[in-house]
């Protein structure tokens, strides 16, 4: 079901991903450490817009994964539109810290000849991450 529940929101994303290939300012390149804060030289292409998702969805898992997917050891989810140009995935990165509720974010990017385009890192809907909440652990409620 938390799968299915992700292939639908990365569907409804489909239009805003597609807008964001319009970006005037075109395909820039950065090291993955510029990108996220990390310590990775790794360099990649990505798009205006991801920068201001980076920014309210950068933790560490996120940063490992978006270096994961430059150095191709990430291959993702296929995501199959015909509005979409280019061989397009997507990734679930989920963020669990204790009891505190699950948060998750897309990272959704593009090889256009070769060429690795990070497009998206947009957060998960509220049903998505809460599927991914852990059920508390049963030997430490209190009745």
């Amino acid at each position: 079901m938390r799968d299915q529940l992700s292939t639908l929101d990365v569907l409804r994303a489909v239009p805003v991903l597609v807008e964001r290939l319009t970006h005037p300012s075109g395909v820039g390149t950065a090291t993955v450490g510029k990108l996220t804060g990390s310590t990775s030289p790794t360099t990649i292409g990505f798009w205006p817009d991801v920068v201001a998702d980076l920014r309210s969805a950068v933790t560490h898992t996120v940063a490992q994964a978006i270096d994961a997917i430059a150095t191709g050891d990430l291959a993702g989810e296929h995501l199959h539109d015909a509005r979409l140009v280019g061989h397009w995935a997507w990734l679930l990165v989920t963020h669990i810290t204790g009891t505190d509720p699950a948060t998750g974010h897309y990272l959704i990017w593009r090889l256009i000849d070769e060429h690795l385009e990070l497009v998206a890192a947009l957060a998960a809907s509220d049903a998505v991450a809460r599927a991914w909440q852990p059920a508390p652990d049963s030997e430490t409620l209190e009745l």
